[in-house]
């Protein structure tokens, strides 16, 4: 499993070198500080020369890692959709799900076993989940 360090969003950092995992943690800080981002990437078309440049280097350090051209677009999309998805969930309320005025006994005793830093728990589970399944998908392709 990959292990972050971090007090916020802002200072995650994975302790191994994977370029999905540095990717994912970069996207959350930079979705984190402005989640207003989402809706801006999904409505408008990318051409400022820094953001370009940005996906440069996303696409360099997939196809080093082995990604065949074809697929990088894919790889670096699935990896920021699930980094916005986690920033919108670190930007949601403490209390997400209420069910105090339904009797949902399975539901109530999972929510009072979740951490206070639900949003970051989930979001390494699902880095971890996406790294492995990059990675195993990878070793298919070569």
């Amino acid at each position: 499993m990959q292990h972050h360090d971090s007090d916020d969003a802002g200072a995650v950092r994975p302790q191994e070198d994977h370029g999905v995992g540095v990717r994912a943690c970069h996207d959350l800080a930079a979705f984190a500080r402005h989640p207003n981002t989402a809706k801006l990437l999904s409505t408008t078309t990318i051409r400022s020369p820094r953001t370009l440049e940005m996906y440069e280097r996303a696409v360099a350090l997939l196809e080093r890692a082995g990604w065949p051209s074809d697929q990088v677009v894919a790889v670096f999309t699935a990896i920021e959709s699930f980094a916005i998805g986690s920033a919108l969930d670190l930007a949601a309320p403490d209390v997400m799900i209420d069910p105090s005025s339904q009797e949902v006994p399975l539901l109530s005793v999972a929510l009072k076993g979740a951490r206070p830093e639900r949003a970051m728990q989930a979001f390494e589970l699902g880095l971890e989940a996406i790294i492995h399944g990059l990675d195993e998908r990878l070793r298919r392709l070569c």
